[in-house]
């Protein structure tokens, strides 16, 4: 055998040759998403926007299991809005078994009348906006609210 040499415990790669790296079975490197920014507005019956909230973040994925990356969260008031938010949260979630993740901003959004500080609440909506990941690097945006 001619440009080959041996070394014990050791791989010398042929001269030209590019070394290639072919991950051990069953082991793949992490892909990422881009960047995901996903928001949802709130609008009265005459059309003006009372409130926005947004979440942001990115997936890393490998074809077997899928992570959530939450970078912010946060909301936004519309002009003159009435609107105000209490318990919001933000962050992300992986499912256990690692096929589901996502990340996320909640919150309850509510209006009402408050006088020396009693009140009463006349609308109240739990709004969640997430984006949900999966294994091969699919996302998708939801809003759910009661």
């Amino acid at each position: 055998m001619h440009g080959i040499k041996e070394k014990t415990n050791a791989i010398v790669p042929l001269e030209n040759q590019k070394k290639v790296y072919t991950p051990t079975v069953g082991i793949q490197s992490m892909s990422y998403t881009p960047l995901i920014k996903c928001s949802w507005s709130a609008y009265s019956w005459a059309g003006i926007r009372l409130f926005t909230i947004y979440t942001k973040g990115y997936f890393g994925y490998d074809g077997t299991e899928v992570e959530a990356h939450h970078v912010d969260s946060w909301y936004t008031k519309g002009f003159l809005s009435v609107w105000q938010v209490s318990n919001f949260e933000e962050g992300g979630y992986n499912n256990g078994a690692g096929t589901y993740s996502e990340f996320y901003g909640r919150g309850n959004f509510h209006y009402g009348i408050e006088i020396d500080g009693i009140g009463i609440v006349l609308t109240d909506k739990y709004i969640n906006l997430y984006v949900s990941g999966d294994k091969d690097g699919g996302y998708e945006g939801h809003i759910t609210s009661s």
